[in-house]
């Protein structure tokens, strides 16, 4: 398996997109209690009552705010936060990020759409990778399920034989099988990968719940939806001798998320999140073994 820490996308580095925002930018002047606006890719909402002529990172820092913030910009979320916080455009998603550096390995997470295509284009050699996955899952148990149920949707495509082009443009497009329904993706990931070992059976996959399930005195349910995240306890073999260096770099990543790839096509083993624990054991000479356990992030 390895992981990838991911490249931060900025504005400058953030060459084109056309994912709109669902709120106007903020430019001077008065604004109403509720109205909202993108201000430096954050969404601000006015809760002075009943208006404030403040900017809007300003307000939100007084004893007494006049702004609060709800969070990254449609444009913005694929490249911050988790992959449940979803950048969404109807027919399309295209985006254009200017590498500064050598990356490996792409992740794309969350995906809601029909095809994903990642393109490499070097400013003076042209396009040097291309690759297209389908994203309609129609593995199926029988014929009835064949005929009868939707097909699923796959939504973690990793891309992890990019060339080594420093300065090249990353083009990445998510389409609707009509063109003209929404699509969606929860998180874009690239950067160099580290390999950690190989992933056993054994590894284990599940979910941590965090919604309220109580019954009150006659029995009744009370049912409180909130998040629910992945985790992957990873079962490792490595080599012995790797033992020290693994150590290090898993060390540097304990309050960093990262991407996770316990194996790119087997898509249970792939998450974007934070380590909660590792182990590693030095069991011979040779071969070691260990756990790592990744929880969403």
């Amino acid at each position: 398996m390895k992981t990838v820490v991911p490249v931060e996308v900025t504005p400058s580095t953030l060459i084109s997109t056309n994912v709109t925002n669902n709120y106007p930018d903020w430019t001077s002047g008065t604004y109403s209690l509720g109205d909202r606006v993108v201000y430096e890719n954050e969404v601000y909402e006015v809760v002075a009552d009943p208006d404030t002529t403040d900017r809007p990172d300003i307000g939100s820092e007084k004893e007494v705010p006049t702004w609060i913030i709800l969070g990254w910009s449609n444009q913005y979320r694929m490249f911050r936060e988790g992959v449940d916080s979803l950048s969404t455009e109807t027919g399309s998603i295209e985006v254009e990020i200017q590498l500064s550096e050598v990356v490996d390995t792409v992740g794309v997470l969350g995906i809601i759409g029909n095809n994903i295509t990642v393109e490499l284009t070097d400013p003076i050699e042209g396009v040097v990778y291309t690759k297209t996955y389908n994203l309609v899952d129609i593995g199926v148990g029988d014929w009835w399920e064949y005929f009868f149920l939707p097909y699923e949707q796959v939504a973690n495509v990793i891309f992890e034989d990019i060339p080594p082009y420093a300065n090249a443009i990353l083009r990445i497009t998510i389409n609707s099988a009509t063109g003209t329904g929404d699509v969606s993706c929860g998180r874009v990931v690239f950067g160099t990968s580290i390999n950690i070992g190989n992933i056993q059976y054994g590894t284990n996959v599940g979910v941590i719940e965090y919604s309220i399930k109580e019954r009150d005195g006659f029995g009744n349910l009370r049912l409180v939806p909130r998040r629910t995240i992945k985790r992957i306890d990873f079962d490792l073999v490595l080599e012995t001798q790797r033992l020290s260096y693994i150590q290090r770099e898993l060390k540097k990543l304990s309050s960093t998320p990262s991407l996770y790839i316990g194996n790119s096509n087997t898509e249970f083993t792939i998450i974007f999140g934070i380590y909660r624990d590792f182990d590693l054991s030095a069991d011979s000479p040779d071969v070691s073994y260990g756990t790592l356990q990744v929880e969403e992030f």
